[in-house]
This record gives C-alpha cells, sequence and structure tokens, in this order.
C-alpha cells in the first residue's frame, strides 16, 4: 500500500505541477496580452491626445492671428480716422482765420440765407471783427434783425428766432459739410477700401 500511495501522491504531484504550469503559462499570457492592449491604447491615447493638441494649437494661434489682425485694423482706423478728424479741425482753424473782409462775406451769406424777419444774430464773444462793423451788415439792416455779441462758440453765428434757433457756427457748418463730405474724402484720401 506504501507504494501505490507514493503512486498516488506522485501522480497527485504530477497533475498539480501540469496544473501550475497551465496556470502560470494562462498567466504569461494574460499578462503579455494586457501588456500589449495597454500599450496600443496608450499608443492611441497618445496620438488622440497629439492631435487634439495640435487642432489646439492651430486654433489657438488662428485666434491670436484673428486678434492681431482685428488690433492692427483698429489702429489702422483710428490712425486715419485722426486724421480726417484734423482736416476737419483745420477746416474749423481756417473759417477762424478767415481775413477780415472773408469773415464778413461768409456771415452775410449765412445771415441773408438762413435769417428770418424778427431773428436774434448772436455773433461769437472773440468774434476778430469789430461789433460795428457786424451790426452794419447789410443783411441785418435790411431785415431788422437784433445782435450779440455773447455767443459762447470759436465762430460763426446763431440765429435765434421765435419759431427755432439755428446754429450756424463754424463747427456746426463744419459738421454738416462732413457728414455729406467724409465718405468721399476718405476715398480719396485711403483708398476705395475702407
Amino acid at each position: 500500500m506504501n507504494q501505490e500511495n507514493n503512486a498516488l501522491v506522485t501522480q497527485i504531484l504530477e497533475a498539480a505541477a501540469e496544473e501550475c504550469e497551465r496556470i502560470k503559462a494562462q498567466a504569461a499570457l494574460y499578462v503579455k496580452e494586457t501588456q500589449e492592449r495597454a500599450d496600443r491604447e496608450e499608443t492611441e491615447f497618445l496620438a488622440t491626445r497629439e492631435a487634439l493638441a495640435e487642432k489646439e494649437g492651430q486654433q489657438f494661434v488662428q485666434r491670436k492671428e484673428t486678434l492681431a489682425t482685428l488690433d492692427a485694423n483698429k489702429y489702422i482706423l483710428g490712425v486715419k480716422q485722426e486724421i480726417v478728424d484734423g482736416i476737419y479741425r483745420r477746416a474749423i482753424g481756417r473759417m477762424n482765420g478767415m481775413s477780415e473782409s472773408q469773415y464778413l462775406a461768409f456771415l452775410e451769406g449765412l445771415i441773408s440765407r438762413y435769417a428770418e424777419d424778427g431773428d436774434k444774430v448772436v455773433f461769437a464773444q472773440n468774434c476778430p471783427v469789430a461789433k460795428e462793423k457786424l451790426s452794419d451788415l447789410p443783411s441785418v439792416k435790411a431785415r431788422g434783425l437784433a445782435v450779440s455779441f455773447d455767443g459762447k462758440f470759436s465762430g460763426g453765428i446763431v440765429l435765434s428766432g421765435e419759431k427755432c434757433d439755428k446754429e450756424l457756427t463754424f463747427e456746426a457748418v463744419c459738421e454738416s459739410v462732413r457728414e455729406e463730405t467724409e465718405a468721399q474724402l476718405s476715398k480719396t484720401l485711403f483708398g476705395a477700401k475702407q
């Protein structure tokens, strides 16, 4: 019986050893397959992340380029606007710098065109023409207009009437002309594309 037991023990040990080898082989195969799968997933993940990072990088660069273009266009537009503003400011300056005869002729034209009987003509406080000459303008006398010399504007006139006031200051005249001419002036200065 001892021999039978030994044979049985040997047989059990051999079967256990075979089962152990089979389990080790399965475990090794599982480890290998798991490692390969993890490597594939890591490679795919990295490729996806790199593609996403590349796309986000390109979008970031595009946004920065767009913002830079917008900022540049905004700056250029601001400079152009300053140039146009300067031209109209110089026009007001030239109007204020007219000779006495030009100034009187300009005011005479405004009064004769826009004044109504009973209006009051308000001249600028700092008008470069003597008050007597302004009071003696033909259109002021012909229409019997009242005059005032206390206008708080740089030049031109305000016609104050019962129905309405008409602002004909140099600034207002220039602004009116600007509304009509600014687009053409910009086109002339800077070309068709604005």
